[in-house]
Order: structure tokens, then sequence, then C-alpha cells
């Protein structure tokens, strides 16, 4: 009797192709925000600066944070290095509500809360796309022999 914490052996191809769209849809999304992010941080805008003041952060921080993220951006928009890109937006958005909870800017935890949370949603949905095809290769070598 099969129980119901088993997987399908066999994933449907709709369900694969809805899958790859999301993890696409996602990751562009995720993407390009972060791009955009990365760079007002690099460049230093007006309103990036004001947000720094106000959290007492210090600005050489503000510069690493701005790297980090336009290189979580490029490896989430890139197919083959996704799971690395969302992971890293991953652990730089539990910074920032981590950040944000201790100083009790509950306000301000919004915006890290939602990035995370599609972070997440594209790093379970690739990753399941992969454990998905891993587990169909075995069967796929097995069938050519």
């Amino acid at each position: 009797m099969p129980s119901i914490l088993m997987r399908p052996a066999v994933r449907s191809a709709e369900t694969n192709r809805v899958r790859f769209e999301v993890s696409q849809l996602l990751s562009l999304v995720l993407g390009s925000a972060f791009l955009g992010t990365g760079i007002a941080k690099i460049v230093a805008t007006d309103f990036v600066i004001q947000t720094f003041q106000q959290t007492a952060l210090a600005p050489a921080l503000l510069v690493v944070i701005g790297i980090t993220e336009l290189i979580a951006a490029v490896l989430t928009i890139v197919p083959t290095t996704r799971l690395l890109g969302t992971g890293l937006i991953s652990t730089v958005m539990i910074g920032a509500v981590g950040y944000h909870m201790v100083r009790a800017e509950f306000l301000l935890m919004g915006v890290p809360l939602l990035a995370l949370s599609v972070a997440v949603t594209a790093l379970v949905i690739e990753f399941r796309m992969r454990r998905d095809e891993v587990d169909a290769a075995p069967a796929t070598v097995l069938a050519r022999r």
C-alpha cells in the first residue's frame, strides 16, 4: 500500500512544465529586483543613503551588501546557478529580517520578508525539479541498457 509520504516516481509533463515556468518567472522577478537594489546600493542613491542613515549601518557595508545582491541576482537569473543565487538572496534577506527584528523595526521587515518568501519559494521549486531529474536519471540509464 503506497504511503502518503512517498513521492511519485515520475511527474507528468504538465507538472514539470508548470514548475519550470513558475521557477523561471520567480527567478527573473527576483533577479531583476535584486539587480536594481544592488546597483542602487553601489551607486548610493539618495533614498538608499537616507535609509542606511536611519538604520545606523556603516557606509562600507552598503557597498558590500550591494555587491552581494548583484552577485546573487546574476546567479539567480542564470538557470545553472539558480539554486546558489536564490540561496544567497535568502541568506541576505534572513540577515535583513534579523537585523530589523533585533532593532524592533517591525515596519521595515515587510520588504525583506516578501523577498525572502519569494526566494524560498523559487529555491524549493528549483530544488524539487533538480531532485526529480536526479531521481529519473537512473531509470533513463537503465532503459538504455
